[in-house]
């Protein structure tokens, strides 16, 4: 083989080698160009998932603030109205002539005779919301822990929206009924009943758990 065939043959093999060079390169750079474009479209699709997820989020808290909403727009809210009357006693057989309030110097002058039988107890509540109030459920309770240191009254109702002085009658509960302990509280943290330290005589000596299922709370005190 001449020296011209050589060479022919030699630049034929390099031209070869080039066009290789040159597909591989195109193979390379359209694989790098697919997996730039599949890790665009990936990172796309996260940020799209996470704008759909944060819009869902806004969207249900909307959702549950309107549902909140709503609700309050349509619950009742119980309150008392006045203080509670100076009851007398003398319908009770074997005590004559005693009342609700004691009247001994202050600063206990004044304070509810929790221990006293009463046949009812009325205390005037006003429903101060927008809906009606159903199962309304009240303890008037003082300082001291004990079934007999309160007055109950379960299920009252209906108190319609706005209205106003409706009287609701308090009893003695049973000792195997329901009453304030306290230790009860709202989710665990919001205690109803006093505290336990010592009450102060210028605190109100009284206070009226109001309580509607699903609505309001109202604590209301008396002197």
């Amino acid at each position: 083989m001449s020296t011209a065939d050589t060479i022919g043959v030699w630049n034929v093999v390099a031209q070869f080698v080039v066009a290789l060079v040159a597909i591989a390169a195109v193979i390379i750079a359209l694989r790098t160009s697919n997996r730039q474009i599949e890790e665009n479209r990936n990172q796309q699709t996260k940020q799209i998932e996470a704008s759909d997820k944060q819009l869902n989020k806004q969207i249900e808290e909307s959702r549950r603030l309107a549902t909140e909403e709503r609700q309050q727009q349509s619950c009742p809210i119980i309150v008392p109205t006045k203080a509670i009357p100076n009851v007398s006693t003398k319908q009770v057989q074997g005590i004559p002539d005693q009342y609700l309030y004691t009247s001994e110097v202050p600063p206990l002058k004044g304070n509810i005779s929790w221990g006293l039988q009463f046949y009812a107890v009325p205390i005037e509540v006003s429903n101060i919301g927008v809906g009606p109030a159903f199962n309304v459920h009240c303890v008037l309770h003082g300082y001291d822990n004990g079934y007999m240191n309160q007055f109950i009254s379960w299920n009252n109702g209906p108190i319609g929206a706005g209205e106003k002085d409706k009287a609701i009658s308090f009893r003695h509960p049973f000792q195997d009924e329901f009453w304030l302990d306290r230790s009860d509280s709202i989710d665990g943290e919001h205690t109803l009943h006093y505290p336990s330290a010592g009450p102060n005589p210028n605190q109100a000596q009284a206070c009226l758990t109001i309580v509607k299922h699903g609505c309001q709370v109202a604590l209301g005190q008396f002197p």
